[in-house]
């Protein structure tokens, strides 16, 4: 009989008693492995789809577009009642200066919704993304965009351009044809006829000719020299409200002359360097002197023209200057600025004159986000810290 000493080996059947408390924990060991593999695998499934969303849908890629600079992509339907109502991308908020089909993330959703049916669309709704979809419309016409470095230098008023919110200019060279083109009938554009205004009509464009793009409501207009009732000397982005009426709807006059512009009341809101405290401080005080934003643009034009008001964004302009509205409102957060300042501090309430300087003057970051520390500090005065 195999039977071991007190201080032998041990035998056969203590080797097979033993293998099971040996066992036992190098399995469940191994087997508590798997969920925590299971769930990495599912983490990463997840991340890999929030890269085939789009912003604007929040479903899988249907016919996807990318901008550039961006490369920000979406769904072609998406973007295009986006790029009606904006020019900018809807993630990032720079300016698109082109669009192109990717491929590869197209690809990249089939092969998703083929190993996820569940996540397809229902046939309505990709039906509906196609009928919005304009992108397409463009793929059988030969489209060039420039840059218009000739045409800018051609004005006889060179302006120095330092507003660097916008992007340089673009003009189209296609088969598209504008109102004033040889050629043209209204089934060429969606264009009213009614909306053409200009008392000289006639066609003033060849076949093939250079057209530009209205940065509001994106018709084509004639490039055909003089430019200044087409182009904003701040921005450099053409526009066609002054050329003819522009078409979009709600559109306030997208090019006009600084003091001619139409502004909204609402903008008082957010005046003074994106503060709502100091905003309302300047609001309740033109309400007390019974003036309305026209009325302040107007003071400010007045202040500009003597010298007495400075823009830093844009040299040399003046109230007769061609601006768009957007620069026009960029342009008007400095003139309201510098009124406030001059604001007598016996015309304020005591509270607010009372209220001790941020050291960070009016470049406070925490002014925008903060009403607590809007409505305890003064932001209408230059940053001491660091200086």
């Amino acid at each position: 009989m195999d039977t071991p000493g007190p201080s032998g080996p041990p035998g056969p059947s203590s080797k097979r008693s033993a293998s099971p408390s040996l066992e036992t924990p190098c399995k469940k060991s191994l087997l508590s492995t798997i969920p925590e593999t299971q769930s990495s695998c599912n983490s990463k499934y997840t991340d890999f789809e929030e890269n085939l969303i789009c912003v604007i849908c929040q479903e899988i890629f249907h016919d996807c577009y990318s901008c550039q600079p961006c490369m920000h992509s979406f769904c072609a339907g998406c973007y295009s009642v986006w790029k009606l109502e904006s020019s900018q991308c809807p993630t990032c908020r720079k300016e698109v200066e082109s669009v192109y089909k990717n491929h590869t993330l197209n690809n990249l959703s089939l092969a998703y919704l083929n190993l996820n049916p569940n996540k397809c669309r229902s046939k309505e709704d990709l039906l509906m993304l196609d009928k919005r979809n304009t992108l397409d419309s463009l793929k059988n016409e030969v489209i060039k965009c420039e840059v218009i470095d000739s045409v800018l230098n051609d004005e006889e008023d060179n302006r120095n351009q330092t507003i660097n919110d916008f992007p340089r200019t673009f003009h189209l060279r296609s088969s598209f044809k504008c109102r004033e083109c040889v050629g043209y009938s209204s089934s060429d554009s969606t264009d009213s006829d009614s909306l053409y205004q200009r008392s000289n009509t006639g066609n003033i464009c060849q076949e093939g000719d250079t057209h530009l793009i209205c940065s509001c409501c994106f018709r084509l207009i004639s490039a055909v020299p003089p430019l200044s009732d087409r182009r904003c000397v701040c921005c450099g982005r053409f526009f066609c409200h002054l050329y003819w009426k522009c078409s979009k709807p709600g559109c306030r006059g997208c090019l006009s002359k600084f003091k001619d512009m139409d502004l909204d009341e609402k903008h008082l809101s957010e005046l003074i360097s994106k503060n709502p405290f100091e905003s309302e401080i300047l609001k309740s005080y033109l309400v007390s002197k019974n003036m309305k934003i026209k009325d302040l643009l107007t003071h400010c034009l007045q202040k500009l023209d003597l010298k007495q008001f400075t823009t830093t964004k844009a040299a040399n302009i003046n109230s007769e200057d061609i601006l768009c509205y957007c620069c026009v409102l960029t342009l008007l957060k400095e003139l309201a600025y510098q009124y406030r300042v001059n604001i007598p501090s016996s015309e304020l309430p005591v509270d607010v004159v009372n209220r001790p300087n941020c050291y960070w003057g009016n470049n406070c970051r925490t002014q925008t986000h903060s009403p607590n520390h809007a409505r305890k500090f003064n932001h209408i005065c230059t940053q001491t810290r660091f200086s």
